[in-house]
Formats: C-alpha cells, sequence, structure tokens
C-alpha cells in the first residue's frame, strides 16, 4: 500500500479502458509520453519527507504492457489491469492542461471501483480553474487541489494518517464536497505555498520513478509565480489560480539539477517559463552555465522583447541556448497592444534576425482569430509570417485560438466582444479529442462551430475557420524556404536537433498543418 500514487493519464478511455484516440497514432502518443513536472515535483517532495510514493504515467504504462507482447484490444480492460498494482491511500490525478481532465475522470471511476476506501484527488491548472464543475461531474473525485501541490497533498495524507485529524475540510488549498453536499473551498494562500529554497531537486533514479521512461529531452521549471505580463489570453496571471509572486530557484540549485539530468542521460533542456524577463539573473545563470560546462544543449520559451542586446543572445548561444520559441501571436500592433503583449512586430523582427545572426534557431508562434482581428490584422500577420521566414526564422506553431477558463477572456467574453462556445467542463472534455484530429479544411467547414472555443461577433465561424486554415497553408508553402535556413544554421548545431526540426518541417508539409491543435 502506498501513501500516494500519482497518475498521468492519457487523453481519455473508452468504456473498456482502452486509451483515446488510438495509442498507433504517433503525435498522440508523442504528445501524452511527456511526464508531467508537476507530478514530477510533488512525487520527489513526498518522497523527501518520507511518504511511500509512486507515479504511474499511464502511457508508459500501456507501453509496457504492449512490450511484453501483450493486445491492449483483447484485454478485457488494460486500465484496471495496470491500476491494480498500485492501491494508495490517496489517489492523485492529473488534470493540468484540458487534454487530460477528460481521461483523469474515467480513472477515477476505475481506480474507485478497485479501492473503495481511497481518497481521490485531481490537481492541475484545469482541476483548479473548473474545481466545482470537476466535483460535480466526478462524483469518485473526492477533492480539488487548488493551484501547486506539494504542501496541500503532505498535509492531505498526514491528516489522513492521523486518528486525530481534523478532516480534509479544514486543509487550505483544497476544495471538496462538505456535509449535505456544500462545497468547501479553502483557496490556497502564498503564505502556505512550499519555499523555493525547499523546492526538490529531481532525481530520475528515485523509488517514485522506476516506472517512468525518462527522455533525451528534459523539462526544467526553474522559476515559480504569476507572470508579471498581462496577456487576456493567459491564466498565468491569475491570482486565484497562482497565487505566488514570481521568483526564481537559486542559481546553485538550477546547475545541480542539471548536472543530474545530464549525468541521468539527457541531452537537451527545454525551459518554458517567464523567468527570463528578469534579465539580472538571466545574465547570471548564463554565465554560470558557461562556467560548469555542461554537456548540454538548451531550448528556451521566452519572450521577443529579451534581445534587445546581441552581446547577452551571443553569451546565450556560447552556454548552449539554441532553440527559442518566440511568441509573436500576431503581426498586428494594435491587436498585440489590445491583448496586453509587450512587443510589436518591429522587436519581433529585431529578435528573429539577432537569433539566426548569433547561429539560433528562431520558432515563432502564432495565434489566429484573436477577439477584435479585423482583416487588415489578418493580413499584417500573413506579411509578418512570410518576413519572419526570409530573415532566417521558422514558423512553428500557428494556434486557433482557445480561450481557457480562468484567462481573462474567459472571464470577461462580453468585453471582449466575443461569444463562448464552450461553456462548461463537459464540452472542453469533447473539444479536447477534436483538437487533436487531422480535419481538412471542407471537413472543418461543415460544422465549424465544433472546432471553435469561441466566436468573435465582428467575424463568422466559416471566416474564422478560413483564416486559420490560410495561414496554416502558408506555413506550409514556406517549409522549402524554412528547410534552407535550417541548412544554413546546421554547422553551429547538434545533429539531434538539426534532424529534429527536419522531421518535424517534413511532417508539418505532409499532414501536421491539418492537425487542428498542436
Amino acid at each position: 500500500m502506498y501513501d500516494v500514487v500519482l497518475i498521468s493519464p492519457h487523453y481519455n478511455y473508452d468504456p473498456h479502458g482502452r486509451p483515446y484516440p488510438d495509442t498507433g497514432v504517433a503525435e498522440f502518443q508523442n504528445l501524452s509520453m511527456i511526464v508531467p513536472l508537476g507530478i514530477v515535483h510533488v512525487a520527489q517532495y513526498l518522497y523527501d519527507c518520507g511518504f511511500k510514493v509512486k507515479v504511474v504515467h499511464l502511457p508508459h504504462e500501456f507501453r509496457a504492457l504492449q512490450a511484453l507482447g501483450l493486445d491492449i484490444e483483447r484485454l478485457e480492460s488494460p486500465l484496471e489491469a495496470i491500476l491494480q498494482h498500485y492501491p494508495a491511500r490517496v489517489c492523485g490525478l492529473q488534470a493540468h492542461f484540458y487534454l487530460y481532465a477528460g481521461g483523469a475522470v474515467r480513472i477515477a471511476a476505475v481506480y474507485r471501483k478497485l479501492f473503495p476506501q481511497s481518497t481521490i484527488l485531481a490537481g492541475g491548472y484545469m482541476a483548479t480553474a473548473c474545481w466545482k464543475q470537476l466535483l460535480q461531474a466526478a462524483p469518485d473525485i473526492d477533492g480539488v487541489i487548488l493551484g501547486e501541490g506539494e504542501t496541500t497533498l503532505r498535509r492531505v495524507v498526514e491528516t489522513l494518517r492521523s486518528p486525530h485529524g481534523n478532516g480534509l475540510g479544514a486543509i487550505d488549498g483544497l476544495a471538496i464536497r462538505g456535509p449535505n453536499g456544500a462545497y468547501v473551498h479553502n483557496p490556497a494562500r502564498a503564505d502556505i505555498l512550499l519555499h523555493l529554497a525547499q523546492m526538490p531537486t529531481i532525481n530520475p533514479k528515485a523509488p517514485p520513478f522506476d516506472r517512468i521512461l525518462w527522455p533525451t529531452r528534459g523539462f526544467m521549471n526553474i522559476s515559480r509565480g504569476r507572470c508579471p505580463d498581462d496577456c487576456a489570453y493567459c491564466v498565468a496571471n491569475n491570482r486565484q489560480i497562482n497565487p505566488r509572486r514570481f521568483r526564481t530557484m537559486s542559481i546553485d540549485r538550477i546547475l545541480t539539477q542539471l548536472a543530474i539530468y545530464q549525468e541521468n542521460g539527457m541531452q537537451s533542456i527545454f525551459l518554458g517559463e517567464n523567468h527570463f524577463l528578469n534579465m539580472d539573473f538571466m545574465q547570471t545563470l548564463i554565465e554560470e552555465i558557461i562556467r560548469a560546462d555542461f554537456d548540454l544543449y538548451f531550448e528556451l520559451e521566452t519572450h521577443p522583447l529579451v534581445f534587445t542586446d546581441h552581446r547577452l543572445l551571443d553569451r546565450m548561444v556560447a552556454a548552449g541556448f539554441l532553440r527559442f520559441t518566440l511568441g509573436c501571436e500576431s503581426g498586428s500592433d494594435r491587436l498585440l497592444r489590445r491583448m496586453g503583449r509587450r512587443s510589436n512586430k518591429r522587436q519581433i523582427m529585431h529578435s528573429v534576425r539577432q537569433i539566426a545572426a548569433a547561429g539560433g534557431l528562431a520558432v515563432t508562434s502564432w495565434i489566429c482569430n484573436l477577439p477584435g482581428e479585423t482583416a487588415a490584422d489578418f493580413k499584417a500577420t500573413q506579411d509578418l509570417i512570410d518576413d519572419v521566414a526570409a530573415a532566417g526564422g521558422f514558423v512553428y506553431w500557428i494556434e486557433n485560438l482557445h480561450v481557457l477558463p480562468g484567462s481573462p477572456l474567459h472571464q470577461s467574453p462580453e468585453k471582449w466582444d466575443m461569444e463562448l462556445l464552450l461553456k462548461d467542463l463537459s464540452a472542453w472534455f469533447r473539444w479536447s479529442l477534436y483538437s487533436k484530429r487531422y480535419v481538412d479544411f471542407d471537413d472543418a467547414l461543415k460544422n465549424p462551430r465544433q472546432y471553435l472555443t469561441h466566436l468573435n461577433r465582428n467575424s463568422t465561424p466559416e471566416a474564422m475557420i478560413t483564416r486559420f486554415y490560410a495561414l496554416r497553408q502558408q506555413a506550409r508553402k514556406l517549409v522549402p524556404h524554412m528547410k534552407n535556413n535550417l541548412k544554413a544554421q546546421a554547422l553551429h548545431l547538434p545533429p539531434a536537433l538539426t534532424q529534429t526540426e527536419r522531421r518535424n518541417l517534413d511532417w508539418y508539409a505532409e499532414q501536421g498543418w491539418k492537425l487542428w491543435l498542436f
């Protein structure tokens, strides 16, 4: 019996406990294979506190069944066959991204059947933003961890262990069903969260992770707290979801974690937070990484404003920062201001040119159908995408806006002159599966609302679909040009990174432009 089992699901499961969509579809499988960082941090912390903990990453578990020669299609319930080996006092379910929320609900029902005495909790951003809807939709889920999970989950286990505990209703950072069907909602407070100096260092060889297939490309959190920006489509600045002020980890701890990951076979590290808006911190970290002389390269998701100083960028490339994902979002300065972005198309182009000149990859992401987007705004985005490729950059991600619960857009749609089309959690469960389908333009036009999370009142569903595919097709036509950009940079890049980018471009040209959300 474990104290805590932390489970990461597929997107969903059919009535027989088989993953949905079909695990044979490579894009679904590859995304599901990523081990959520939140679960990893919580597991390491609880293990360091002396609890018996196990991380059950179901995509890895299903792969293990297949490696044993078992036919998942013939098993009566492969989900039960896996979960029966993991009884625990507390079962924690990952429902961070909307893609996995439906799978978490299904797992809760199976786990309740197997272990009726266990306490089942869900956690993550989506669970926090939709806590009441989740408790209403899933009678087998006893509560929702609100925001960061380390200290709250520790208190849950300690309370359940103790014969003198006051019950879960007294725990901050937890929402549960209370007496007489009422809900008890105790938001997390900044003062109860784990201090950054107490953050665990992840050891892939620790017992909680002995069933995990660690990749050569790792992900790492080196900051926590609300984003200092106010982008209207983002949830990272929501105080109810994230009460902590923005803080960075210590440099020593970061270097220790990098050394451990390198020792465990990782070759690249992806850093995806906003900590690189803290320029003093960034400069110090870069110099320390150079001094440590790691055999690693880094990928960074960041903001175009970072690259105003070419000397800093040169030092970043010297430290092994070779791939930079820039959230460009739109080519319209008017629309960028309206969304709360602190950048413009001049700065975007400057950043792309700087990165390409320094020998790095500038991979840009874009959002189509932002609220209030006009024909002129859309044309400006088309023009800027062409300019980015011409300057040596890459068009990496074109997303049709999905309006997330907890974002300013979702909280006040009327302010933005838009209509929400996904109005409850069950609609998100449905849409999550549509969002990961390959869809032809003509098929999308047959039922356009099915593929949208919102409707701009200055547009029509058909027009929104048309714009989205126009951008995707534009990027597809740029693939040969982007391959030339990659060829020009190949001498400066690790062969593995070049090969991965080439495969990504080939996939996009062949079919990736039709994958609705990626």
